[in-house]
């Protein structure tokens, strides 16, 4: 079919590497990706108010993490749940800033709660490297466990 019977068709024939890791219904999840990361650029970098630019984050962050909880994009389950976790660390940092610009909490809190967040934000994406290592070092000690038992 030509660009002009179906558009949306050839275009996500022609750029299906980059709505791969999407179900068919979430194509539009990359589009929102990018949309995010301008908006929270041109948020940061025009309002001035730390108050409203505080609370904008955050109700961008509560969207991303609607969209991550309730429509899940992802066709894997382990994508789907690391970006969901990921989704819920950001978003409680973004409101602890947010309730930090507001005065609702204490810098030692806000800086606590986004040094702790920022590491459990973290783990998800560390499990499979971490298997991966178990798994080589446990087989390595079964192929040579024997020989070093023996002392050869």
């Amino acid at each position: 079919k030509t660009f002009r019977e179906d558009p949306l068709g050839n275009f996500l024939m022609r750029f299906s590497t980059v709505f791969s890791d999407f179900t068919q219904a979430a194509w539009w999840f990359t589009l929102w990706n990018l949309m995010r990361g301008l908006l929270v650029g041109v948020l940061l970098g025009t309002i001035t108010s730390a108050v409203f630019n505080s609370g904008l984050m955050a109700f961008i962050y509560a969207t991303d993490l609607c969209i991550e909880l309730f429509i899940q994009p992802q066709n894997d389950a382990y994508d789907c749940f690391t970006n969901q976790w990921q989704a819920i660390t950001h978003f409680i940092q973004v409101s602890t800033l947010a309730a930090f610009m507001n005065g609702s909490v204490s810098p030692a809190f806000t800086e606590a709660s986004n040094l702790v967040f920022s590491f459990v934000g973290f783990i998800p994406s560390m499990t499979a490297v971490f298997s991966s290592a178990f798994g080589l070092i446990f087989g390595l000690l079964g192929s040579f466990g024997p020989m070093i038992l023996a002392g050869v």
